[in-house]
């Protein structure tokens, strides 16, 4: 009789201890934290003499005022919870900028989630809102399922969804409404 009353305390212990762990919730600690934070991106330029002392072209510097490093996790990522400001530039080297309240950079797939208060601003005076957009790092790309909101002295677009290169030379959007001026050749 003793015995089955001890082992019924012993599972009434454990369960509760499962229900505390469920209610504490899981906490994850970064490995690191980086205040003012300058990342350069460049790429080799096949353009540049060989000769040259550099054959890299600058194509982004991303900027933030505190960064956490999550590589630590199963699925790493850095975490910008206070915005990040990305200037992308181009063969040109004429500079777009994209801005953003937070986001997270995915190591393995290179995929940048930026939210809240996303803003764009190209180098030939394009105006693109959202409230979340991904960059595609590898393939310099740059999408959305929500809405958003595109201006520029000939267009002035409002939808849901749109991708883009990061040149907006190439734009697909399924769902949107607005105006855009054709200008006619001779």
């Amino acid at each position: 009789m003793v015995t089955v009353f001890a082992v019924t305390m012993f599972f009434s212990c454990k369960d509760n201890y499962n229900k505390i762990q469920q209610q504490q919730g899981y906490r994850k600690f970064p490995a690191g934290e980086t205040t003012n934070v300058v990342l350069q991106y460049t790429k080799i330029n096949k353009k540049i003499p060989i000769d040259s002392i550099t054959k890299t072209q600058l194509t982004a510097i991303l900027r933030s005022p505190l960064s956490l490093d999550f590589t630590n996790q199963e699925f790493p990522y850095y975490e910008f919870p206070n915005g990040l400001e990305v200037d992308f530039f181009d063969e040109e080297n004429q500079k777009s900028t994209i801005k953003a309240d937070y986001g997270i950079l995915y190591k393995q797939t290179n995929l940048v989630d930026l939210r809240k208060n996303v803003r764009i601003q190209s180098h030939d005076g394009k105006k693109m809102n959202a409230e979340q957009m991904f960059w595609d790092q590898g393939n310099q790309w740059i999408f959305t399922e929500h809405a958003y909101t595109l201006k520029s002295p000939d267009i002035n677009l409002e939808g849901n969804g749109i991708d883009f290169n990061r040149n907006f030379t190439y734009v697909y959007t399924p769902y949107k409404q607005g105006t855009y001026t054709v200008k006619e050749e001779q």
